[in-house]
């Protein structure tokens, strides 16, 4: 009963504690999720043994009960953009273990083209496309699992192009008799091998934390994750919080540890 009030206190206190990084790196479609699932559930659940949706994002869940499973998401966004994955598991053997590939994409469908001065130069399409295969295996005599994707990236905005490689690893310490799970994974450490003018670019890194714990005679089970890892500062000001005094000085928003709203 302790650790559920623990975990009780935790939920009240962190309702309200967002953050978001973007437009930092390249193949930024790589953290986006395409599971309906996934989504309800707050974009960045690491620990849903039974989806074979869940190994995009974290390799080490990959088990036999997946086998034969496939997954097909599609999602039309506004302005043409559409984006959508396909997952499929296969158990190869019982002592090999179970292989999992998936295909993401996203199309950002027709973009109007311009110069400098603004002046229309014709349309153009742009998408992205990610394929990987992914494995795990339990370690001996333990309740531990380690994962790990491989992934061919390609990327098009009209005429130039960019090709990349990446890896998710992952550790999750996961048993059927016991209510809580916890998970470590880092996904996307790669590079690209071909950039679009010439200039690498960094791939949108990230490093979480995944948890779960499942309530005893309740039909409820929390997840919770930590994200970002790799960047502890994500802080930015709003500059719609900036105050003024009748001096015309200007003061930013003060950013904390934990803001709470």
């Amino acid at each position: 009963m302790k650790f559920n009030y623990f975990l009780f206190f935790i939920f009240l206190f962190s309702l309200s504690v967002k953050s978001q990084v973007g437009g930092e790196n390249v193949y930024q479609f790589l953290n986006l999720s395409t599971s309906a699932r996934q989504v309800a559930l707050g974009g960045e659940i690491l620990t849903l043994i039974d989806d074979v949706n869940q190994p995009i994002w974290n390799p080490s869940v990959i088990n036999p009960d997946m086998d034969n499973k496939i997954s097909v998401n599609y999602t039309s966004h506004l302005a043409g953009v559409n984006i959508g994955s396909f997952s499929y598991a296969r158990l190869v053997s019982r002592r090999f273990g179970t292989l999992h590939g998936s295909i993401k994409y996203l199309d950002y469908g027709t973009i109007i083209g311009a110069d400098e001065q603004g002046n229309e130069t014709g349309n153009f399409n742009a998408n992205d496309i990610s394929i990987s295969i992914g494995y795990a295996s339990n370690l001996p005599w333990t309740n531990l699992f380690i994962g790990a994707n491989i992934k061919a990236i390609n990327s098009n905005i009209s005429n130039y192009t960019s090709i990349g490689f990446a890896t998710d690893l992952s550790f999750l310490y996961y048993s059927p008799y016991k209510p809580y799970s916890f998970t470590l994974v880092a996904r996307n450490i790669g590079t690209q091998i071909k950039s679009f003018n010439g200039t690498i670019e960094k791939l949108p890194l990230k490093v979480a934390l995944g948890a779960s714990f499942k309530l005893d005679h309740v039909p409820l089970k929390w997840y919770a994750t930590i994200d970002n890892l790799q960047n502890w500062d994500i802080s930015v000001a709003n500059p719609s919080e900036q105050t003024s005094d009748l001096e015309g000085n200007v003061t930013d928003e003060k950013i904390t540890f934990l803001v709470m709203l």
